[in-house]
Parts: C-alpha cells; sequence; structure tokens
C-alpha cells in the first residue's frame, strides 16, 4: 500500500491515496470508478480513445490491446497548435474562437471576410483540435421543426439567459443575457449584475439598435421566465408596440435560435479558457469576446455570409482578430514613464475595446 502520483503534464499531478503494490503484475492499472469518484466525468469514449474531465483538467487514454493506456495530455495536445510556425489554417481557427476548420475554408473560398489570406495550399491542409473534441463533446438535440424564419433585420428578437456560472467573474457576474437577431444571427450580450435588470438591458437595446440602423423592433421571444413576464416588461413593450411570444414550458427548441447561440458561445468560452490554461474567472471575457467574433464569423443559417454582414450590409475586415490569451504589449505613455523605463509592459489579450479602435489587455 503506498501514494501514486501520475505527471500528467507540467502543472498537474494525479495522485492517488491508496496504492497497491502487486509483484508480478506487469502493467500499473487504474480504477475508472475512482476517477469518477474523484470528481472526473467522462467526455468521450469509444473504440480508440476515451477522454475525462475534471474542471480544467484533462485525461486522455488510448486503446491499445483491450486497455485504455493514459497519456498526458500536454503531449497529445493537437500538434498543429504547438508546431512551429503554427499553420495560417489553425492560426484562423484560434483567432476566430475555435470556428470548424470547415467553415473557415468555406469562408476563405468564399471571400465571406475581408484580412483573412489562405492559399489552395493552407485550405488543402487538415487539422483536428483536441481541446475543441473535449469542450463540445457533449451535444444538444433540437427537434426537426418546420418555422417561418424571418429575413429582416430586428422583425423577431430571441432573448435567453445564461448562468448562475461558477466562480463569478472578477466584478461578480455569474449571469448573462444573450439577445439573437433572427433575421441577421447577429448577437448582442449583455452580464447583469442580476435578474431584474431585464427591463433595463431591453431598454437600453432597443433605444441603441433603433439609433444605429435603419429597421424598427417588432417582436421579442423569450421562455416563461419570471422576469420576462413581469408587469413592467410588459407594460414597455405594449406601450411602443412591441410583441411579446413565449415558448410553451419544457419546450426550449421553440426558441432553438437563442437556446442554440446560447450552447455554441458557452462550448467556445470552455474551447478557449482551456487552451490558453487562464483562470476560469475570465469567463465574462471570454464571452464578450466569442459574441464578438461570432458576429464576424460565417454562418450556414445564412448561406455562408457573416451576421455583421447581414446587418450592416459590408463585409466585415477581420484582420484584426486575435486568439484570446496571447501575449501583447500594452504601451507606457512618456507622462508615466522616464527616459529609461520601459515602453511597454507584456500583457495578455482578453479581447477588443467596445468603443475604442484598441485591443483589451490584463497584465
Amino acid at each position: 500500500m503506498g501514494m501514486l502520483s501520475i505527471q500528467v503534464d507540467e502543472s498537474y499531478r494525479l495522485d492517488r491515496p491508496v496504492a497497491k503494490y502487486v509483484p508480478n503484475l506487469k502493467k500499473n492499472l487504474l480504477s475508472y470508478r475512482l476517477l469518477l469518484k474523484d470528481g472526473f466525468e467522462l467526455a468521450k469514449w469509444d473504440l480508440d480513445v476515451a477522454i475525462m474531465i475534471r474542471d480544467t483538467f484533462v485525461l486522455k487514454f488510448t486503446h491499445h490491446r483491450g486497455l485504455y493506456i493514459l497519456r498526458p495530455y500536454a503531449d497529445q495536445i493537437n500538434s498543429c497548435l504547438v508546431r512551429q510556425p503554427t499553420p495560417k489554417l489553425v492560426q484562423w481557427h484560434l483567432r476566430l474562437a475555435h470556428l470548424n476548420f470547415g467553415a473557415i475554408k468555406q469562408a476563405a473560398r468564399d471571400g465571406a471576410m475581408d484580412g483573412m489570406h489562405l492559399t489552395k495550399s493552407d485550405l488543402a491542409q487538415d487539422y483536428n483540435c483536441e481541446v475543441c473534441e473535449v469542450a463540445k463533446a457533449r451535444r444538444m438535440s433540437y427537434k426537426n421543426t418546420k418555422l417561418y424564419r424571418t429575413q429582416v433585420p430586428l422583425e423577431r428578437v430571441h432573448i435567453d439567459k445564461g448562468g448562475p456560472i461558477t466562480p463569478p467573474t472578477f466584478g461578480g457576474k455569474m449571469h448573462y443575457e444573450l439577445y439573437v437577431d433572427e433575421g441577421t444571427r447577429y448577437k448582442w450580450l449583455f452580464l447583469p449584475t442580476s435578474k431584474s435588470e431585464s427591463l433595463t438591458n431591453l431598454k437600453k437595446f432597443h433605444v441603441s439598435v433603433e439609433r444605429q440602423h435603419d429597421y424598427k423592433l417588432k417582436t421579442i421571444m423569450t421562455d416563461n421566465a419570471k422576469e420576462y413576464m413581469s408587469k413592467e416588461l410588459n407594460a414597455y413593450c405594449s406601450g411602443i408596440g412591441i410583441e411579446q411570444l413565449y415558448t410553451n414550458p419544457y419546450s426550449p427548441e421553440e426558441n432553438c435560435v437563442v437556446e442554440k447561440s446560447n450552447y455554441t458561445v458557452m462550448n467556445k468560452v470552455r474551447c478557449i479558457l482551456q487552451a490558453c490554461g487562464m483562470d476560469n474567472r475570465y469567463w465574462g471575457e471570454a464571452l464578450r469576446y466569442v459574441v464578438y467574433t461570432e458576429n464576424r464569423s460565417p454562418t450556414k443559417a445564412l448561406g455562408g455570409k457573416t451576421p455583421f454582414e447581414a446587418l450592416f450590409d459590408r463585409k466585415p475586415n477581420i484582420d484584426h482578430l486575435r486568439p484570446f490569451g496571447c501575449t501583447g504589449f500594452a504601451f507606457i505613455d512618456k507622462a508615466k514613464r522616464t527616459k529609461l523605463d520601459p515602453r511597454a509592459t507584456k500583457c495578455v489579450f482578453i479581447g477588443y475595446a467596445s468603443q475604442h479602435k484598441s485591443y483589451r489587455l490584463v497584465d
């Protein structure tokens, strides 16, 4: 009897408090049941590979002669992510918040976005991102329904909340509210302090979108949460002629435009936080980043166009996009340094400024 330690990667060691020594046993055996007891969850299991996760820790097992062999995850992260130099197709996969490779290739062929330059050789390559494989392992299912879908901006906007999410952000936020325009698939994000801010967010959204675009907000669709059925919100909508639609109880597929968007954006948030190894309290920043990039990424719902083009009637320029968590250098103004002080400080990129042409960095 004794302690068993397995160095999974440079930052994580799996310790088993109870280990038994068997003299004639030629292989070390690890109990699947005990891993479940330790809080690990099975993310994938097939004839070739098994993947278990606990928080941001990943254990990958590969099948060999009837056994699943544990391999250090750090050594198994897709070679395309650690190879030098990183292939252009993979760079854009990271820049576009882990958008699937097929969509990136199609966007490059169609010229859906300005600033992305991929050669025929780049498009001929195939890659697999294991971060996506782990973070997106569980799929949601939606019923096949044939519903009328508007193509007019702001004719119908779907709204939904997500949370509570732990740990909270550094600002104490645990919820988010996502607005998705059905006609353009453009997304707007709010990070409320409490659920009671739904009416405030709707008022801000209503004034902003109608002031910025030549369209009128006609209909909103939500679930039956009490904050969306409050007298104050109902009075506001009826007073200005906004129609309210609600899903039937236990029928989230009726609001699938935003339900699926919720699922997709949170998948990507998990991807980028796991890929860059940042504190999970940055989920709010990661979510803003994902929504920003999704608005500039092609979608099948629009025939390969981007939500940005559908709303603004021009292609987005994505030359400025960068991978979340990459290294950046913040310039130090001369008023805040002496002649011999460094002119920049090393930081981590966490998104794009909303009201300035600049990046958001944290040191």
